[in-house]
Protein backbone atom coordinates (compact mmCIF):
# COMPACT_ATOMS: atom_id res chain seq x y z
CA UNK A 1 0.00 0.00 0.00
CA UNK A 2 1.44 3.37 -0.72
CA UNK A 3 0.28 6.68 0.73
CA UNK A 4 0.04 9.77 -0.98
CA UNK A 5 -0.78 13.06 -0.27
CA UNK A 6 -3.15 16.02 -2.25
CA UNK A 7 -1.85 19.00 -2.09
CA UNK A 8 -4.04 21.66 -0.10
CA UNK A 9 -2.31 24.79 -0.19
CA UNK A 10 -2.59 28.17 -2.48
CA UNK A 11 -2.19 27.07 -6.57
CA UNK A 12 1.08 29.70 -6.20
CA UNK A 13 2.66 26.91 -3.54
CA UNK A 14 2.27 23.49 -5.35
CA UNK A 15 5.52 23.34 -6.20
CA UNK A 16 6.44 24.06 -2.56
CA UNK A 17 4.34 22.13 -1.22
CA UNK A 18 4.96 18.97 -3.18
CA UNK A 19 8.16 19.52 -1.96
CA UNK A 20 7.33 19.50 1.60
CA UNK A 21 5.22 16.37 0.83
CA UNK A 22 7.87 14.44 -0.63
CA UNK A 23 10.26 15.00 1.92
CA UNK A 24 7.98 13.90 5.06
CA UNK A 25 8.07 10.25 3.05
CA UNK A 26 4.48 10.32 1.09
CA UNK A 27 4.45 8.07 -2.03
CA UNK A 28 2.40 9.99 -4.69
CA UNK A 29 1.23 13.52 -4.34
CA UNK A 30 -2.17 14.59 -6.44
CA UNK A 31 -4.53 16.99 -7.32
CA UNK A 32 -7.95 17.98 -8.16
CA UNK A 33 -9.86 19.90 -10.63
CA UNK A 34 -11.64 22.38 -8.60
CA UNK A 35 -10.20 26.07 -8.52
CA UNK A 36 -7.63 26.09 -10.95
CA UNK A 37 -6.30 24.10 -13.87
CA UNK A 38 -4.85 20.87 -12.10
CA UNK A 39 -2.34 20.92 -15.23
CA UNK A 40 -0.50 23.46 -14.35
CA UNK A 41 -0.38 22.59 -10.52
CA UNK A 42 1.54 19.34 -11.35
CA UNK A 43 3.45 21.07 -14.00
CA UNK A 44 4.96 22.58 -10.39
CA UNK A 45 4.67 19.71 -8.45
CA UNK A 46 7.25 18.43 -11.46
CA UNK A 47 9.60 20.80 -11.19
CA UNK A 48 9.77 20.56 -7.81
CA UNK A 49 10.32 16.91 -6.60
CA UNK A 50 12.83 13.78 -7.81
CA UNK A 51 10.94 10.05 -7.12
CA UNK A 52 6.86 10.87 -6.28
CA UNK A 53 4.53 10.03 -8.21
CA UNK A 54 2.82 13.09 -9.31
CA UNK A 55 -1.33 13.21 -10.97
CA UNK A 56 -4.49 14.37 -11.38
CA UNK A 57 -7.63 13.22 -9.47
CA UNK A 58 -9.06 13.89 -11.24
CA UNK A 59 -8.74 16.15 -14.13
CA UNK A 60 -12.66 16.71 -15.98
CA UNK A 61 -12.05 14.65 -19.02
CA UNK A 62 -15.23 16.19 -20.81
CA UNK A 63 -14.08 19.47 -20.38
CA UNK A 64 -11.79 19.13 -22.99
CA UNK A 65 -11.18 16.98 -26.44
CA UNK A 66 -9.20 14.18 -25.81
CA UNK A 67 -6.96 15.96 -27.95
CA UNK A 68 -5.94 19.03 -26.09
CA UNK A 69 -5.65 16.33 -22.61
CA UNK A 70 -3.22 14.73 -24.91
CA UNK A 71 -0.84 17.10 -24.86
CA UNK A 72 -1.08 18.39 -21.25
CA UNK A 73 -0.36 14.89 -20.23
CA UNK A 74 2.31 13.92 -22.22
CA UNK A 75 4.20 16.65 -21.90
CA UNK A 76 3.88 16.27 -17.88
CA UNK A 77 5.37 12.77 -18.52
CA UNK A 78 8.72 14.42 -20.11
CA UNK A 79 8.60 16.61 -17.31
CA UNK A 80 7.85 14.64 -14.58
CA UNK A 81 10.64 12.00 -16.04
CA UNK A 82 7.52 9.23 -16.33
CA UNK A 83 5.93 10.21 -12.97
CA UNK A 84 2.89 11.60 -13.43
CA UNK A 85 -0.70 9.50 -13.83
CA UNK A 86 -3.54 10.89 -15.72
CA UNK A 87 -6.55 11.00 -13.71
CA UNK A 88 -9.66 11.92 -15.21
CA UNK A 89 -13.30 11.94 -14.64
CA UNK A 90 -16.52 12.64 -16.09
CA UNK A 91 -18.03 15.32 -13.66
CA UNK A 92 -21.59 15.61 -13.83
CA UNK A 93 -24.00 16.87 -16.66
CA UNK A 94 -24.74 20.46 -15.13
CA UNK A 95 -21.06 21.39 -15.23
CA UNK A 96 -20.24 19.49 -18.38
CA UNK A 97 -22.98 21.54 -19.82
CA UNK A 98 -23.64 24.61 -17.85
CA UNK A 99 -19.76 25.49 -15.82
CA UNK A 100 -17.62 24.44 -19.17
CA UNK A 101 -19.96 24.55 -22.21
CA UNK A 102 -19.09 20.78 -23.39
CA UNK A 103 -21.39 18.51 -24.81
CA UNK A 104 -22.97 15.60 -22.35
CA UNK A 105 -24.20 12.31 -23.44
CA UNK A 106 -23.91 8.67 -22.38
CA UNK A 107 -21.18 9.12 -19.84
CA UNK A 108 -19.80 5.71 -19.69
CA UNK A 109 -19.62 5.14 -23.65
CA UNK A 110 -18.26 8.27 -23.99
CA UNK A 111 -15.40 8.27 -21.51
CA UNK A 112 -14.43 4.64 -23.01
CA UNK A 113 -14.10 6.27 -26.52
CA UNK A 114 -12.04 9.17 -25.11
CA UNK A 115 -9.50 7.26 -23.28
CA UNK A 116 -9.44 4.91 -26.03
CA UNK A 117 -8.60 8.50 -28.35
CA UNK A 118 -6.00 9.37 -26.08
CA UNK A 119 -4.37 6.19 -26.31
CA UNK A 120 -4.65 6.44 -30.69
CA UNK A 121 -3.15 10.09 -30.17
CA UNK A 122 -0.44 8.94 -28.08
CA UNK A 123 0.44 6.00 -30.10
CA UNK A 124 0.99 8.21 -33.11
CA UNK A 125 3.02 10.70 -31.09
CA UNK A 126 5.24 7.56 -29.79
CA UNK A 127 5.51 5.44 -32.55
CA UNK A 128 5.27 7.86 -35.13
CA UNK A 129 2.52 6.62 -37.19
CA UNK A 130 -0.49 8.10 -38.69
CA UNK A 131 -3.30 9.22 -36.38
CA UNK A 132 -6.31 7.69 -37.47
CA UNK A 133 -8.94 7.47 -34.94
CA UNK A 134 -12.95 7.46 -35.91
CA UNK A 135 -15.32 7.00 -32.98
CA UNK A 136 -18.87 8.18 -32.36
CA UNK A 137 -17.67 11.43 -30.00
CA UNK A 138 -14.68 12.00 -31.03
CA UNK A 139 -12.87 12.18 -34.31
CA UNK A 140 -9.10 12.58 -34.61
CA UNK A 141 -7.66 11.85 -38.03
CA UNK A 142 -5.01 15.00 -38.82
CA UNK A 143 -1.81 15.04 -37.14
CA UNK A 144 1.03 16.72 -39.06
CA UNK A 145 4.74 16.69 -38.07
CA UNK A 146 4.61 20.53 -36.98
CA UNK A 147 1.75 19.51 -34.23
CA UNK A 148 3.26 16.70 -33.32
CA UNK A 149 5.34 16.46 -30.32
CA UNK A 150 8.89 14.05 -30.08
CA UNK A 151 8.44 10.81 -28.69
CA UNK A 152 10.27 10.87 -25.64
CA UNK A 153 11.83 7.97 -23.34
CA UNK A 154 9.18 8.16 -20.73
CA UNK A 155 6.32 7.51 -22.99
CA UNK A 156 2.72 8.27 -22.59
CA UNK A 157 1.46 8.59 -18.73
CA UNK A 158 -1.07 6.09 -17.39
CA UNK A 159 -4.68 6.93 -17.16
CA UNK A 160 -6.91 6.30 -14.03
CA UNK A 161 -10.33 6.37 -14.25
CA UNK A 162 -12.42 7.75 -11.64
CA UNK A 163 -16.44 6.19 -10.87
CA UNK A 164 -18.92 4.97 -8.81
CA UNK A 165 -21.50 3.30 -10.86
CA UNK A 166 -21.02 -0.01 -12.10
CA UNK A 167 -21.18 0.61 -15.81
CA UNK A 168 -18.02 3.71 -15.58
CA UNK A 169 -16.30 1.25 -13.30
CA UNK A 170 -16.54 -1.48 -16.23
CA UNK A 171 -14.82 1.28 -18.42
CA UNK A 172 -11.85 1.67 -16.22
CA UNK A 173 -11.50 -1.50 -16.06
CA UNK A 174 -11.74 -2.74 -19.60
CA UNK A 175 -9.51 -0.03 -20.85
CA UNK A 176 -7.47 2.03 -17.95
CA UNK A 177 -4.33 1.78 -15.91
CA UNK A 178 -6.39 2.09 -12.55
CA UNK A 179 -8.78 2.75 -10.56
CA UNK A 180 -10.41 5.63 -8.38
CA UNK A 181 -12.91 4.71 -6.17
CA UNK A 182 -15.36 6.87 -4.31
CA UNK A 183 -14.53 8.53 -0.58
CA UNK A 184 -18.70 7.87 -0.60
CA UNK A 185 -18.31 4.25 -0.31
CA UNK A 186 -18.23 1.10 1.38
CA UNK A 187 -16.51 -2.35 2.39
CA UNK A 188 -19.96 -4.00 1.27
CA UNK A 189 -20.00 -1.66 -2.03
CA UNK A 190 -16.33 -2.19 -2.90
CA UNK A 191 -16.60 -6.12 -2.99
CA UNK A 192 -20.57 -6.59 -4.64
CA UNK A 193 -20.24 -3.93 -7.03
CA UNK A 194 -17.29 -2.08 -7.86
CA UNK A 195 -14.92 -5.47 -7.56
CA UNK A 196 -17.34 -7.08 -9.76
CA UNK A 197 -17.42 -4.62 -12.30
CA UNK A 198 -13.56 -4.10 -12.91
CA UNK A 199 -13.39 -7.79 -13.74
CA UNK A 200 -16.26 -7.59 -15.81
CA UNK A 201 -14.23 -4.66 -18.02
CA UNK A 202 -10.82 -6.52 -17.68
CA UNK A 203 -12.47 -9.78 -19.01
CA UNK A 204 -13.89 -8.03 -21.87
CA UNK A 205 -10.76 -6.76 -22.75
CA UNK A 206 -9.52 -10.36 -22.43
CA UNK A 207 -7.21 -9.73 -19.67
CA UNK A 208 -5.90 -11.48 -16.35
CA UNK A 209 -8.42 -10.35 -13.55
CA UNK A 210 -6.45 -7.64 -11.83
CA UNK A 211 -3.11 -8.11 -12.31
CA UNK A 212 -1.05 -4.97 -12.80
CA UNK A 213 -3.87 -2.80 -12.10
CA UNK A 214 -4.28 -0.27 -9.45
CA UNK A 215 -6.62 0.49 -7.12
CA UNK A 216 -6.47 3.51 -5.48
CA UNK A 217 -8.73 6.36 -3.24
CA UNK A 218 -9.52 8.50 -0.50
CA UNK A 219 -10.82 7.98 2.91
CA UNK A 220 -12.64 10.26 4.98
CA UNK A 221 -10.38 10.44 8.34
CA UNK A 222 -11.04 12.38 11.31
CA UNK A 223 -8.75 13.31 13.65
CA UNK A 224 -7.87 16.17 16.38
CA UNK A 225 -5.75 17.56 19.08
CA UNK A 226 -8.15 17.66 21.22
CA UNK A 227 -11.80 16.52 21.72
CA UNK A 228 -12.88 19.73 20.12
CA UNK A 229 -11.18 19.55 17.05
CA UNK A 230 -12.18 15.80 16.79
CA UNK A 231 -15.99 17.25 17.19
CA UNK A 232 -15.27 19.84 14.66
CA UNK A 233 -13.80 17.20 12.00
CA UNK A 234 -16.60 14.95 13.04
CA UNK A 235 -18.93 16.93 12.18
CA UNK A 236 -17.07 18.59 8.53
CA UNK A 237 -17.06 14.68 7.86
CA UNK A 238 -20.57 14.39 8.28
CA UNK A 239 -21.62 17.42 5.77
CA UNK A 240 -19.50 16.40 3.23
CA UNK A 241 -21.21 12.61 3.51
CA UNK A 242 -24.65 14.28 3.25
CA UNK A 243 -23.84 16.72 0.13
CA UNK A 244 -23.15 13.21 -1.64
CA UNK A 245 -25.52 11.76 -0.87
CA UNK A 246 -27.94 14.25 -2.11
CA UNK A 247 -26.40 13.99 -5.90
CA UNK A 248 -27.81 11.13 -7.65
CA UNK A 249 -24.60 10.35 -9.21
CA UNK A 250 -23.76 8.29 -6.27
CA UNK A 251 -27.76 7.06 -5.27
CA UNK A 252 -26.20 3.14 -6.34
CA UNK A 253 -24.32 2.60 -2.55
CA UNK A 254 -27.20 4.29 -0.99
CA UNK A 255 -29.18 1.84 -3.20
CA UNK A 256 -27.31 -1.31 -2.08
CA UNK A 257 -27.99 -0.86 1.35
CA UNK A 258 -31.64 0.15 1.10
Amino acid sequence: MLIDATLTKSFAESGDHARQLEDAGYDGVWTGETQHDPFLAMLQAAQATEHVTIGTAVAIAFARTPMTTAYSAYDLALVGRGRFVLGIGSQVKPHIERRFSMPWSEPAVRMREYVLALKAIWAAWQEQSRLDFAGDFYTHTLMTPFFAPEPHPFGPPPVFLAGVGPRMTEVAGEVCDGFFFHPFTTERYMDEITLPALRRGRASAGLDDLDGFALAGPAFTCVGRDEAELATAIAGTKQQIAFYASTPTYRPVLDLHG
